[in-house]
């Protein structure tokens, strides 16, 4: 996981590469019409009205140009000789300073990365920018193939089987490699990973290895064949690289992101062991060198891009093993270049299969290999550590396994495995899944909803569950006709209006757009963050 921080303080749990995204038309219009132009984490606008030229020297390369955060006093002696930068600005709110460069060399690349990791007291916050890339908005979310909101017995039992030993095991085989940072020629993480998966591969799947422009290091990809090939595929990701700021050839990575690796790993195990089927195709990622740029993501997600792959969900695993005195078991899910739907539906999985036990959280800054995907449309999430006070030894020589909370982690495994279930349908449940899926919807009586027209001309949706159930919170969402087993879009939250009548009340925050025959669901969260009550109706005209 990439993070930065201020110059002057450590800010709280900054995840992953520059958080600069481009501009809402293609790079190359924007560098011809306006010099380079992105916007920041806060939606403030920078331009660089000169024109500017990639063109020339050895270290130019015409199709990128790359974005970082270094310190907003000054450069270190090292980065300012990176060549070919081109722009630089300060950004007062965070303290820091961002670098356009063009055409770094790998030796540059890894020079820089280093030097901001080291200048900020965090990591270097890279990230490289194809020019003829353009940030795509959101769709339509696919529905899962089961509910998120039903529990089932049948993936309970499958998550019973993580097993904690088996994720300590492979976190130290991927630390005792010394380093995995992606330019080292004397380590392949690569051969490691592809060594701990291939024997766990079920029948008919397939692995893989990846190159890409900017590391000698590979990605590793599974693919599991669905029972309906032409449907959409669910992925799940890590990455296989690491880094120390201070000396890349003793980079341990135990919790970044040897953690994420394992629970692919043991998620992997247990489908091959149970013989478990899925509806749709299924992917494990284990990305390469994204600690200097999201480089394996970026390029197999631009590659599913190009190809017109239908991909239904991503969930990210990166940095889930730390726990502060072992007193904070929360999992976190991620808001940040997230997909709201899907954070919707883990918090569903987390209410069902965790107890609860979860939190949102955003990000003041940066990101993870997820953003790769959700930057250019596809639906993707991220589950992480405690983002306010993440691993206090990541980056460094002394992230190893003793300091990785494996009770956590095993957490974090079952959320992703509870994700494939739901998202990618198992197929042993799916019976079971359709009962309780009625049974859930035929509570008409159990959730009162009502609409109420604002004098803005927008409308307001209300619910109103019985008081016993102790709710404290409640989502909507609109669902689309024909894929009612999840959340599509405009995930929304409602506040706590009132008790009266032994009841609770909740209306939705914000002015809604309605029209008859749209079908909208309120879900409504205990105490605990537990799920206590959902139902989903069909708006119709007076």
């Amino acid at each position: 996981m990439i993070l930065h921080a201020s110059n002057y303080s450590r800010l709280p749990a900054l995840l992953v590469c520059a958080f600069l995204g481009v501009s809402s038309v293609p790079l190359t219009q924007s560098f011809a019409r306006h010099g380079i132009g992105f916007w920041s984490a806060d939606g403030r606008d920078f331009y660089f009205n000169s024109r500017i030229s990639l063109g020339g020297g050895d270290n130019s390369n015409s199709n990128t140009v790359m974005v970082s955060y270094i310190p907003g006093s000054g450069f270190s002696n090292s980065v300012k000789s990176t060549p070919n930068m081109i722009a630089y600005f300060t950004d007062f709110k965070l303290g820091l300073g961002r670098a356009v460069i063009a055409g770094v060399s790998p030796e540059g690349l890894d020079r820089l990365a280093i030097d901001a990791h080291r200048d900020i007291h965090a990591c270097g916050a890279i990230e490289i920018l194809q020019l003829n890339q353009t940030r795509a908005s959101l769709g339509d979310a696919d529905s899962p193939k089961i509910p998120t909101s039903v529990i089932l017995p049948g993936v309970d039992a499958l998550l019973d089987g993580v097993s904690s030993v088996n994720l300590k095991a492979t976190v130290t085989t991927l630390e005792q490699l010394g380093t995995r940072f992606h330019s080292n020629p004397s380590v392949n993480a690569t051969d490691t990973v592809e060594g701990l998966w291939r024997p766990l591969l079920p029948n008919g799947a397939t692995l893989t290895r990846e190159s890409h422009t900017g590391s000698i290091q590979q990605s590793v990809i599974v693919k599991i064949p669905g029972s309906d090939t032409s449907a959409s595929t669910v992925i799940l990701g890590a990455h296989l690289d690491s880094i120390n700021s201070l000396d890349t050839s003793i980079a341990p990575g135990a919790d970044d992101d040897a953690s994420g690796i394992a629970a692919l790993t043991e998620i992997l195990r247990l489908v091959k062991s149970s013989g478990a089927t899925f509806s749709r195709n299924i992917e494990f990622h284990a990305y390469a060198a994204e600690e200097v740029g999201l480089i394996g993501s970026k390029g197999l997600a631009a590659a599913a891009l190009a190809k017109s792959q239908k991909i239904s969900s991503m969930l990210q695993l990166d940095m889930i093993g730390y726990s502060a005195n072992g007193t904070d078991q929360a999992v976190y899910i991620i808001t940040t270049d997230t997909s709201p739907v899907l954070v919707r539906h883990l918090k569903d999985l987390a209410s069902g299969y965790l107890g609860g036990n979860w939190k949102e959280a955003s990000l003041p800054a940066g990101t993870s290999d997820h953003r790769s995907w959700s930057e250019i449309g596809f639906h993707a999430s991220f589950a992480f550590e405690n983002p306010l006070n993440y691993s206090a030894y990541y980056h460094s020589a002394q992230d190893k396994s003793e300091h990785v909370d494996f009770g956590l982690a095993t957490k974090f495994t079952k959320l992703a495995l509870a994700f494939l279930a739901h998202e990618a349908g198992l197929q042993s449940v799916a019976s079971e899944a359709s009962s309780k899926w009625s049974d859930q919807t035929g509570t008409k009586d159990f959730v009162k909803m009502a609409v109420s027209r604002r004098s803005t001309g927008g409308y307001r949706i209300a619910a109103a569950v019985p008081q016993s159930l102790g709710a404290q919170a409640a989502e909507l969402c609109k669902v689309i006709s024909g894929q009612e087993l999840g959340c599509q879009s405009l995930v929304t939250t409602a506040d706590l209006a009132k008790n009266q009548n032994q009841r609770t009340f909740f209306v939705s925050t914000d002015d809604l757009l309605l029209a008859t025959g749209d079908l909208w669901r309120f879900h409504v969260y205990g105490p605990s963050g537990s799920l206590v009550a959902v139902r989903t109706v069909k708006l119709k005209s007076d």
